[in-house]
């Protein structure tokens, strides 16, 4: 009885690691956590279209403002240590960031593609 216990235990233990490795895991868990640490409420970041190639993350992410309203959309991108984060408003130096950072991004995944 005991040893069918154990058993059943073991079985229950790797079914669910198993799961965990296959199901349960975000794949971009860290490149998010980076993102988010550099927005003023990181705990109501969105992220969409997020795509990795090598240490290349790219993606866009959206989330509160000081106001509490979401700013909308705008691109990040990260390789190693560099971490590069677009500005919701449309002033032109900010239209030039999220600009040179989708460039970024478009250049890198492609040309590991190809």
């Amino acid at each position: 009885m005991l040893r069918k216990l154990i058993t059943y235990a073991i079985i229950i233990g790797l079914a669910v690691v198993t799961l965990k490795l296959f199901f349960g895991a975000d794949e971009f868990a860290d490149a998010k956590a980076r993102v988010a640490a550099q927005l003023k409420d990181p705990a109501s970041a969105e992220f969409k279209d997020i795509n990795q190639v090598g240490d290349r993350v790219c993606g866009e992410v959206n989330a509160r403002n000081s106001f509490g309203g979401y700013t909308g959309f705008v691109p990040f991108y990260i390789r190693g240590e560099e971490v590069l984060l677009g500005q919701p408003d449309s002033e032109p130096s900010s239209l030039l960031q999220n600009a040179t950072i989708r460039v970024k991004c478009v250049k890198h995944l492609t040309a590991e593609a190809t």
